[in-house]
């Protein structure tokens, strides 16, 4: 009865933390829609064409710390339920994509999911993450491509976490490779991927 409970929260928890779509957020403070601007994307490209770069900076934090922190505590709880804890690693980053997809506090009505993805990954390897941030920041602002960079960050933490090492980072501990959170990830790129293509109404022929 308590890991069903635990899992309930965790996938709970998930859902509602993914929901925090900071594009919405932000122009809440501007009294504005972000869906009535642009591609309707309450993401930080969008946000950047209408609002400017700044903004769209900490619209991309948002989404990517939220991820992040949402992911690493979904890891934590999972981690206390030895029996369930491979599928509650791959499931709960999926949950937190979903409420970014649809959003409980936004009718329904979200985003791709690229920056929370990107902070799944992060809580995959942390480490990683710390050390390509400061690049892929300069990358950024001087492309302005978003999706591309996003992408591309999402890859080369995928590709630091296929080799054979551990390290400790506050009270927790890296072993890698870690192959629950490389199929983790790769499965929140597949959502990404399906729901940017919908969005958008793009197709792979």
């Amino acid at each position: 009865m308590v890991d069903i409970l635990t899992i309930l929260l965790l996938v709970t928890l998930a859902y509602l933390g993914g929901s925090l779509v900071w594009a919405n957020i932000i122009t809440k403070f501007y009294k504005k829609e972000i869906r009535d601007f642009g591609t309707n994307n309450p993401g930080t490209a969008n946000f950047s064409r209408e609002f400017g770069l700044s903004g769209g900076f900490l619209v991309f934090l948002g989404d990517v710390f939220t991820g992040f922190v949402i992911f690493t505590i979904c890891i934590d709880l999972a981690s206390r339920i030895e029996e369930y804890k491979t599928l509650l690693v791959i499931i709960s980053p999926c949950f937190i994509l979903l409420g970014t997809f649809f959003p409980v506090y936004f009718k329904f009505q979200g985003g791709t999911g690229l920056a929370k993805c990107i902070g799944v990954a992060c809580a995959i390897n942390p480490l990683a993450f710390l050390i390509l941030f400061p690049i892929i920041l300069i990358v950024t602002l001087k492309t302005k491509a978003f999706a591309v960079v996003g992408a591309l960050f999402i890859v080369l933490i995928v590709f630091f976490s296929i080799t054979k090492y551990e390290y400790n980072l506050m009270d927790l501990k890296y072993t890698y490779p870690d192959l629950q959170g490389l199929f983790a990830v790769a499965l929140c790129g597949v959502m990404v991927l399906l729901k940017g293509m919908h969005q958008y109404k793009l197709r792979l022929y």
